[in-house]
């Protein structure tokens, strides 16, 4: 339920705590010498996410950087209470967070906030009023540096304009019900099964609401809400968007989704399309159209300012990487746009072997005996479809200084929360890639007694994560079934620790997510 100060906002069920690795620093530094944008990764910069929400994702991008300066914005006082806590438990103080409005902070002096390197927005534009984006763009425009990035990302249309007519369904009936917003939106989706089982025309014409519809069933009851009872919702088109950041003399360089910038599974007629548009918001609001694009991760950035040929050559050379899964499951298909696309096993498994010994800069992957006669763009987009897919990632020089203690220190904290609350999975700190890494609740209990008892043998370990799973209620699931047995539950469990210590370990410890 929205309460005044909120703007329309839900504020009675916490949002769902998220990481969102396209708004790190490292990420965006990748992004910014594909398209061609001078924006250096600069020492001690700063760093605003505005809509922080519980502060998890902030706080994990501050544990990695202990050497630049967070700010982070939210007007739900619950949420910032939690992200202040978690950043006082990790001893984070490169991170502050503020309870604040946004449209009182765009008219706040010239003083109160300092000149930002990055400014960062994920989902909020979509469901704020018109009052509050402007007062967005406002901010934007006073605080962000030249040559400053802002991420900015949104539900788009048209991918949303079918969802329409089901969200304002859902938002009216939960309006007229009683309860929470999370009872009230359930009660909604109980609603809505009954206009599907009476046979509701809209879902003939539109099955693909259906099948929408199904699966948000299986989402976090804490992010829904947010989406779906908002008092303001608005799905937007690109060149909208970009128009609204012009006032803040900031111009569109490309998506952090970085498979949008290339385009290989669209038709040769398509991409002939989109290369005769010259004015770029008009071609990105033409290429959603081609693939129902339903959210967008765009950056903008003020003052845009082209790198010369040498020194982006030199740019993309010095782009590290490593590999961020075992080099035994990186798969060479990649999801882009509305389709796949599948690398070529000679070009790939080279820079895979390569990357499995040992982090590496494009430039030494492009001299590979393997891969003479590759061009060093191709060597680029390559690694822009491994570092998309999740399998490989920018390094940074946050596996030295303080970064590993301030890394460590944050797991901790969230390993503990995690467990007790008997979360399914959590995102953890790598100092090495500046980013987070995804543990399932096992991985988790597993790390949690290592960074504990780093030469605890195999059988002890089992016995300990069961004890931590039975405090839990947690049992394993087979084949669709509850293995109900402590003996059936051990043998999955060990199994599952062996893989854990084989292939996912020796990862982790690479990553210094685990010292």
């Amino acid at each position: 339920m929205a309460t005044e100060w909120a703007h329309g906002y839900v504020t009675d069920v916490q949002y769902t705590a998220g990481f969102y690795r396209e708004t790190t620093p490292l990420w965006l530094k990748f992004l910014t010498v594909f398209v061609n944008q001078r924006q250096s990764y600069k020492e001690n910069f700063t760093f605003c996410e505005l809509g922080c929400g519980q502060g998890i994702n902030l706080n994990l991008i501050a544990a990695v950087n202990p050497s630049d300066s967070f700010y982070g914005v939210d007007f739900n006082p619950s949420h910032v209470a939690n992200a202040r806590k978690v950043a006082e438990e990790a001893g984070l103080t490169n991170v502050k967070f503020f309870e604040d409005d946004f449209v009182e902070m765009a008219n706040h002096p010239p003083d109160r906030w300092p000149q930002f390197d990055y400014i960062a927005l994920h989902g909020v534009y979509t469901w704020v009023s018109r009052e509050v984006q402007k007062a967005l763009v406002k901010f934007i425009g006073s605080r962000l540096k030249p040559e400053g990035i802002v991420y900015i990302s949104y539900n788009a249309l048209p991918g949303w304009a079918v969802a329409g007519p089901t969200r304002k369904i859902i938002y009216e009936f939960a309006k007229r019900s009683d309860g929470r917003s999370d009872e009230r939106f359930k009660a909604a989706m109980a609603f809505l099964d009954r206009l599907k089982q009476a046979g509701t025309l809209f879902f003939n014409v539109y099955p693909t609401e259906v099948a929408r519809i199904d699966k948000m069933k299986s989402q976090d009851i804490h992010y829904l809400p947010g989406e779906y009872l908002t008092d303001h919702w608005y799905p937007s088109y690109h060149i909208d968007v970009a128009h609204d950041l012009l006032s803040a003399k900031c111009d569109y360089i490309g998506s952090a989704t970085l498979a949008d910038n290339i385009h290989p599974t669209l038709s040769e007629a398509s991409r002939q399309i989109l290369t005769s548009i010259a004015d770029s918001g008009l071609r990105e609001t033409v290429r959603d159209l081609m693939v129902n694009q339903y959210f967008r991760r765009d950056v903008f950035v003020k003052g845009r300012n082209s790198m010369l040929p040498q020194e982006r050559l030199q740019a993309i050379q010095k782009l590290k990487l490593c590999l961020t899964v075992p080099k035994e499951e990186v798969k060479f298909e990649f999801h882009v746009g509305p389709g796949k696309v599948t690398g070529r096993e000679e070009v790939y498994r080279p820079v895979i072997n390569a990357l499995a010994e040992s982090p590496l800069t494009i430039g030494e992957l492009n001299g590979l005996p393997e891969l003479k006669g590759k061009n060093i763009g191709s060597i680029l987009e390559i690694c822009l479809l491994l570092i998309h897919s999740g399998q490989a990632h920018l390094t940074a020089d946050g596996g030295k200084g303080k970064a590993p203690e301030t890394a460590r220190r944050f797991n901790q904290v969230v390993l503990k929360r995690a467990i007790m609350g008997g979360a399914n999975h959590a995102m953890l700190a790598s100092p090495v890639i500046a980013s987070g890494v995804g543990l399932n609740l096992v991985e988790m209990i597993a790390a949690q007694i290592l960074m504990q008892q780093p030469t605890i043998q195999f059988n002890t370990l089992v016995n300990e994560a069961w004890k931590i799973m039975q405090s839990l209620g947690r049992k394993f699931i087979k084949d669709g079934k509850t293995l109900e047995t402590e003996e059936e539950n051990l043998n999955q469990l060990n199994d599952h620790l062996k893989n854990f210590l084989d292939k996912r370990l020796p990862l982790l410890k690479k990553l210094k997510v685990i010292p």
